[in-house]
């Protein structure tokens, strides 16, 4: 029963510090979206996606859902070839 309590303790522990980092993730991934879509070459459609996918990582951040707002913000980057 200890051994089943410490590592549940340690799994709170690991979520509590992982946590923290997507919340400063989420900031310098939106900025670099919006530095490299200036120079990016991309088609229009491609231009639409990554508007569409920076507007729903900054309103996702902005609500607290940090771990999505990386995923789509990695999104974006992987259109402009990042």
């Amino acid at each position: 029963m200890k051994a089943f309590i410490g590592i549940v303790v340690a799994l709170a522990l690991i979520l509590g510090f992982t946590a923290p980092a997507f919340a400063n993730e989420c900031p310098a991934l939106i900025k670099k979206v919006e530095e490299k879509m200036e120079s990016a070459e991309l088609s229009d459609d491609q231009r639409d996606q990554v508007s569409g996918l920076l507007a729903e990582g900054e309103s996702l951040c902005d609500a607290g859902q940090d771990d999505k707002a990386v995923e789509v913000l990695n999104k974006a980057l992987e259109i402009m070839g990042e």
